[in-house]
């Protein structure tokens, strides 16, 4: 007896689904950088927009005021917040850093905090990552982690985070890589870029800022990229499945 059936499969015309920001300033009452952020994801609302926040390079004990009404804010426009949390490159002790995953959790998830992002990343060490994510994970169900560079497959295959920074750098060369996990690239000091980077990752951010901190200030290719990544997906939606026909034999 023979049996068809019918695989559809939705060819995606675009790799990236959502920008990685690292919104890392200090918020003033009536935060202009905040409010453009809710304006943009209002005008593209389909664009998955993940916000870093970094009151005192992750490192505190009470709650800032500014830092939860931002926060809040943000959380209620559909804009995903994550905390940031640094590493050292896996020489922080590991007790310290999870006290500060533990301080994100107690101070800022009642605001929407809903997880964090692990900066200095040692790809070298997948076991000190595996302990710190499962701590996370006992907590926000999203973990990001930044290596910078591609990690090798021992990092990958112990699941450490959803989301993997594979680049982060001034210069947009880099080699798009496959796997289960997620991938994000942060690029500063760029003045243009090629419309064709955002098919090499899920996630991306290119700004023309530069400095000790280019992510002070919101990019001024941030509409650009949100509204490429906002026409993927309509022409995704519209888009024909291709239909394959394939045969079983009993």
């Amino acid at each position: 007896m023979t049996k068809l059936f019918l695989l559809i499969v939705a060819v995606s015309l675009f790799g990236a689904k959502g920008v990685l920001i690292p919104f890392y300033h200090y918020p003033s009452f009536e935060d202009s950088e905040t409010k453009k952020l809710i304006l943009l994801k209002k005008a593209y609302p389909h664009a998955h927009i993940i916000a870093i926040i970094n009151p005192n390079n992750g490192h505190f004990h009470k709650e800032e005021y500014l830092f939860a009404k931002m926060i809040d804010e943000l959380h209620e426009n559909n804009i995903t917040t994550i905390g940031y949390v640094h590493t050292s490159y896996g020489n922080r002790q590991i007790e310290k850093v999870q006290e500060d995953i533990e301080n994100w959790a107690r101070l800022y998830k009642k605001w929407g905090i809903s997880g964090i992002f692990l900066d200095e990343v040692n790809c070298s060490k997948p076991h000190y990552y595996s302990k710190l994510s499962a701590s996370i994970k006992s907590r926000f169900p999203l973990v990001v982690a930044n290596p910078g560079v591609v990690c090798g497959s021992d990092f990958f295959d112990a699941n450490i985070s959803d989301i993997v920074v594979i680049h982060e750098n001034s210069h947009p060369d880099f080699t798009p890589v496959s796997t289960h996990t997620d991938t994000a690239v942060l690029l500063h000091s760029t003045a243009t870029f090629d419309e064709a980077l955002i098919q090499k990752a899920d996630y991306i951010y290119i700004t023309e800022q530069n400095g000790s901190n280019p992510w002070a200030k919101l990019s001024k290719h941030l509409e650009r990229l949100l509204g490429l990544i906002e026409r993927g997906f309509h022409q995704n939606l519209n888009k024909k499945p291709v239909q394959l026909q394939t045969q079983s034999h009993e």
